[in-house]
């Protein structure tokens, strides 16, 4: 596969701003490129409705864009009412998602009613590092996804959070063997070398980083082999520009979260062009936005 990639711009926040120099590697100089624009959300906590500009920003950049996706990091419906829970994934499906993944509040809301509310939705239910397989979960679930857009492959998985943290005690034995960790090595192997990817994506409830040796996404980052972009949730993180680290090939590896509760919309603009070794190049910037109005 001669496609490669090259990971121009990203960035979350409130309104357009001047981008700074954010090298990952020099990039030779280049023909004409494809451009994706890949969109993201995490921790929505059902703010997606009424006093979000959320969904006119996505709208938009579709309009100004030719291949757009969009995914979210979990913990989208919030811990309201079983009629705002809902609401809140038939905003989701009608905003056009193309991949999500299970966050806490989705779990702790129970896999049986999950079971029944996305029978009819769009957009591609993620989990990588929990089977699920003697949960009452329909055909919607899948481990990875493969999208196309303007004939670039993009392979998406997801990582939820840690079981020992969450409030559903049927997961401890439903977790991938060998820890998320592993899973997610053994994904980006598949995407990357049986599906042909040409960009490979973690979306990841684990969380930015915290203190000690507790798993996040800069262990993830470390400790990862073919992942070129991790899109995290569950710390409510705001990060203007990624944040960039070598992974155990020394490759680089980029991490993202766009904040919480809808109020930033965050964007990685990628380029693929032919013929190309494996080459990055960024700007860093902040691009996108959306605010809650209260």
């Amino acid at each position: 596969m001669k496609r490669r990639i090259f990971l121009i711009k990203t960035g979350t926040g409130m309104a357009l701003m001047g981008a700074g120099a954010f090298p990952f590697r020099a990039m030779a100089a280049s023909g004409e490129r494809t451009k994706l624009t890949i969109l993201h959300t995490n921790d929505l906590h059902g703010h997606l409705g009424a006093g979000s500009l959320l969904p006119s920003m996505v709208e938009e950049i579709r309009r100004e864009e030719a291949h757009v996706l969009l995914f979210d990091a979990g913990d989208f419906v919030g811990s309201g009412t079983e009629e705002e829970k809902r609401q809140a994934v038939e905003r989701m499906n009608a905003q056009g998602y193309d991949a999500v993944i299970l966050g806490n509040q989705e779990i702790e809301w129970g896999l049986e009613t999950l079971s029944q509310q996305f029978k009819h939705v769009n957009f591609d239910v993620i989990s990588s590092n929990y089977p699920l397989n003697s949960m009452p979960l329909g055909d919607w679930r899948t481990p990875f996804s493969v999208l196309k857009r303007g004939g670039i492959t993009v392979g998406v998985f997801g990582l939820g959070a840690d079981v020992n943290s969450l409030e559903y005690p049927a997961l401890d034995s439903e977790s991938a063997p060998g820890g998320p960790i592993a899973t997610a090595n053994a994904y980006a192997a598949w995407l990357r070398e049986q599906e042909q990817c040409d960009l490979v994506i973690c979306l990841s409830q684990l969380g930015f980083q915290y203190a000690g040796a507790r798993l996040s996404d800069t262990v993830l980052a470390e400790k990862s082999r073919g992942i070129d972009l991790i899109l995290g949730g569950g710390t409510h993180t705001f990060l203007e520009a990624p944040v960039v680290m070598k992974n155990a090939d020394n490759q680089d590896v980029a991490i993202h979260h766009a904040g919480c509760d809808g109020l930033l919309l965050g964007r990685v603009d990628v380029y693929v062009e032919e013929n190309k070794g494996r080459q990055w190049a960024a700007s860093s910037g902040v691009q996108g936005a959306a605010a809650r109005l209260a």
